[in-house]
């Protein structure tokens, strides 16, 4: 009764929605899957919060929306930054003129104009504030690690974190000019450019800050094409056109997909497009589909129990909604999934003939097309897609499915038809699709003797405090990993020790080759010689084994045909304003469903 109702009242404000065209007011409806508190580039934690922080707050920089490979580009900066010669110093210009929206923390409530001095607080902000979030950024700025263990220190003897924002600078942030600011960095970081383009680079307004205190999560002040207007309890998110944003034009240029995809009508207008953006909280997928179908949203990505019905061959949009003018949105993910192993763990730790029969007893290919159905591609390594180094033709020999193989590496270690081995644990996420992964795999590997138990955990990052715990006890774990950058570092850090305070290496893998390769690519410019370098380091890790490859994920997005403009941008997830929505073409539409 309660899913009536509320379908009921969603379908009312459909309409109503599409009425608000006679007022000249175009809106744009989204669905959510999790119920969150607050868009503060502080407490973002989940994609679902950044989708919605992205359409209020930029920072320095973004990506290219209509290219591929992605490119990054001025957002506030004017321009692209001066850099040294040595790589260690980048003089950044801000575009003069912009403004913050209006809100009562200014002045007579009008926005204020966009400095230099506002990237150098937000920065420092974001470092500072508890529970010291992590921003890749922080670990090239000159200082800021310092700076945060400073703030650290000084906030858990009760100190007041505005007084050591305003007592404390940061060595490699320093203010030349009312519009320009000096960056000096720690290493050479040819991708530092993308590190500033993350929510946790995001401008803030110190004003805002100041005035809204603990409370800032509910009235974010940003210089983006949005402003939140109703925060609905979470229920309902509503975004309303920021009057004070002047300096977004849609692109004059990209891919050729995009030529193909007709993305370009609109080259060279002023955005954003939409003037209201409303995203409902629906929790259940079956929901969500007949929203979705009657139009009461305009874009959706169907889950497995519909995925079917849209895509029945597993790639084409069936013609029964083709032809009602359902577009859809197929393209390979950044997302890496694998099964690690835990090489602090002695008996898979000291035994790579061990962690190839495991990998050669699983048939990943089954898994994929009938127990995990067809939104995920087979990986043989770990760079996904779109990043740079990523080779479409590279087959991992340990990846591929042969019982015999397996069990003759098995052998080979000592453990024929798993003699003397113990019951291995592999540790997952608690889903539907990862239990059934879990389950097969179990079935696969004990066709050679060894015996799996399985073990979840709720998140990805309770299984990294589960390992930590319990190193000794836990032999593989699942991973699920998302490149942040374009640039492949991120994703190779895997399995780099290094020296760095935040960790990415959960297998505990390290070869001394390993590391001094990842310390020449990580400041090389990208070209052949980084690949080649590349290329050494993934047959070096691939031959010692510390992962099974699984798989990238699969974006399948589906929208109406009054979307106009509409092309997901893996690194910066959804940007609406970017997108057009025709209301009259919408209503002629909505008859016809």
């Amino acid at each position: 009764m309660k899913k009536k109702i509320i379908a009921a009242v969603l379908l009312i404000m459909a309409f109503a929605s599409c009425q608000s065209d006679d007022k000249g007011q175009s809106e744009l409806n989204i669905s959510i899957r999790n119920k969150f508190f607050g868009v503060d580039p502080l407490s973002i934690n989940s994609f679902y919060q950044e989708r919605i922080a992205r359409q209020i707050f930029e920072g320095l920089y973004e990506y290219e929306y209509l290219k591929d490979p992605y490119e990054v580009t001025p957002l506030l900066a004017d321009g692209m930054p001066q850099i040294s010669d040595d790589g260690l110093v980048y003089t950044v210009k801000v575009k003069q003129g912009i403004k913050f929206s209006d809100d009562q923390c200014f002045p007579n409530g009008q926005g204020r104009e966009l400095t230099a001095n506002d990237v150098i607080y937000s920065l420092k902000h974001f470092t500072a504030f508890p529970p010291y979030n992590r921003a890749y950024f922080i670990y090239y700025i000159k200082g800021l690690t310092g700076y945060r263990d400073k703030a650290k220190a000084f906030l858990k003897k009760g100190g007041d974190l505005n007084k050591f924002l305003n007592a404390n600078d940061v060595e490699g942030l320093e203010l030349i000019d009312t519009y320009t600011l000096r960056i000096r960095l720690t290493q050479v970081c040819p991708y530092f450019l993308e590190t500033l383009a993350v929510p946790g680079a995001s401008i803030v307004a110190k004003e805002a800050v100041n005035y809204y205190g603990k409370d800032i999560d509910w009235h974010p002040v940003g210089t983006g094409p949005y402003i939140l207007s109703d925060w609905g309890d979470g229920e309902k998110i509503v975004l309303t056109r920021n009057m004070n944003y002047k300096h977004g034009l849609y692109p004059n240029a990209g891919s050729k997909s995009a030529e193909e995809m007709d993305l370009l009508k609109d080259a060279g207008k002023q955005l954003p497009f939409v003037d209201k953006i409303t995203f409902y909280y629906v929790k259940d997928d079956k929901e969500r589909k007949t929203m979705f179908d009657s139009g009461l949203i305009d874009i959706y990505t169907p889950e497995e129990d519909y995925f079917y019905e849209y895509f029945p061959n597993g790639i084409n949009l069936a013609d029964k909604y083709r032809e009602k003018g359902v577009r859809s949105f197929v393209e390979d993910n950044i997302e890496f999934n694998g099964i690690m192993f835990n090489l602090n763990e002695p008996v898979i730790g000291k035994d790579p003939d061990l962690r190839k029969a495991l990998s050669l007893a699983f048939d990943n290919s089954k898994n994929l097309s009938v127990i995990n159905f067809l939104s995920h591609v087979p990986a043989h390594w770990v760079i996904p897609s779109h990043i740079f180094g990523y080779d479409a033709d590279y087959k991992n020999p340990y990846s591929e499915y042969d019982l015999k193989k397996a069990a003759e590496y098995l052998k080979r270690s000592g453990h024929d038809g798993g003699m003397k081995l113990p019951e291995l644990v592999l540790l997952l996420r608690d889903t539907p699709a990862l239990r059934r992964m879990g389950e097969f795999f179990a079935e696969s590997v004990y066709k050679i003797g060894i015996n799996v138990k399985l073990e979840y955990a709720r998140s990805q990052e309770d299984i990294y405090e589960i390992l930590d715990k319990k190193k000794m006890t836990v032999h593989m774990f699942f991973l699920s990993e998302f490149s942040t950058f374009s640039s492949p570092e991120k994703m190779l850090r895997l399995f780099f020790r290094g020296k760095l305070s935040y960790k990415t290496n959960y297998t505990g893998y390290y070869n001394p080759e390993y590391e001094s390769l990842f310390e020449k690519i990580v400041v090389m410019e990208n070209g052949p010689q980084k690949i080649k370098l590349m290329n050494r380091m993934r047959d070096m890790v691939v031959e010692d084994c510390p992962f099974i490859p699984l798989s990238f994920t699969v974006l399948y997005r589906l929208y109406h045909g009054y979307v106009h403009n509409y092309k997901p941008q893996l690194l910066m997830f959804d940007r609406y304003k970017y997108i057009r929505i025709d209301m009259n073409e919408k209503r002629r539409y909505l008859k016809n469903l």
